[in-house]
């Protein structure tokens, strides 16, 4: 399953897009735990996930096609 990152994310994980190849989870929630145990430095930021292209709760189910972002907190004016 690919993700993107972007700004302080990004920056933590030192990539913009990770790739997790051995998940076995069902929801988003499940794919968070797996990031953040691969990735510890984004366990203490605070993000939404969007699921193509949507922000979505972490209880949404996983297909393998879906478009997964971590999005940082941003602010506008």
């Amino acid at each position: 399953m690919k993700i993107n990152l972007y700004g302080m994310l990004a920056e933590a994980a030192g990539t913009a897009q990770i790739e997790i190849d051995d998940f076995n989870g069902e929801t988003l929630g499940d794919l968070r735990n797996a990031v953040e145990s691969k990735f510890p430095q984004l366990k203490n930021k605070m993000y939404k996930i969007a699921q193509n292209r949507k922000l979505v709760n972490e209880n949404e189910k996983l297909t393998e096609h879906d478009e997964i972002a971590f999005l940082p907190p941003f602010a506008g004016g």
